[in-house]
C-alpha cells in the first residue's frame, strides 16, 4: 500500500497518517441510521397506501374513521384493510416480529 501525503510548509513533523476509528465507526453508524429509517419509512408508506386503496380510497378511510364509533365497529366495516392501515400508522404492525413461532405438533 502506498499513501502519498501532499505537505507545505506549514506542516508540522512527524505528520501521522493513522486514520480516527472512532470518527470513522461513528460515521458509519449514522450513516447505516439513515439508510435504514428512510428505507423502512418509504416501506411503511408503500403499505399505507395499500390498505388506503383497499378501503376505497382517501375519502372513504377518513368516513370510516370519522364515521365509526367503536374499533369493533370499524373493523367491522373495513375489515383487515382498516386492521392494517391502524397497524402501520400507529407501529404495531411492527411488533409481529414478536409473535410466538406455531406449534409443529399435529393435532390429533
Amino acid at each position: 500500500m502506498i499513501q502519498v501525503v501532499n505537505f507545505t510548509s506549514t506542516n508540522a513533523f512527524p505528520i501521522v497518517a493513522d486514520p480516527n476509528w472512532s470518527k470513522i465507526a461513528k460515521c458509519s453508524a449514522a450513516l447505516a441510521l439513515f439508510i435504514s429509517s428512510n428505507l423502512f419509512a418509504a416501506s411503511k408508506i408503500i403499505k399505507i397506501k395499500k390498505y388506503i386503496k383497499a378501503l376505497g380510497g382517501l375519502g372513504e378511510a377518513a368516513k370510516l374513521l370519522a364515521g365509526a364509533t367503536t374499533w369493533e365497529e370499524k373493523l367491522k366495516i373495513g375489515g383487515t384493510a382498516f386492521a392494517g392501515l391502524a397497524a402501520e400508522i400507529t407501529g404495531v404492525a411492527s411488533l409481529s416480529v414478536c409473535k410466538p413461532a406455531k406449534s409443529s405438533k399435529k393435532k390429533k
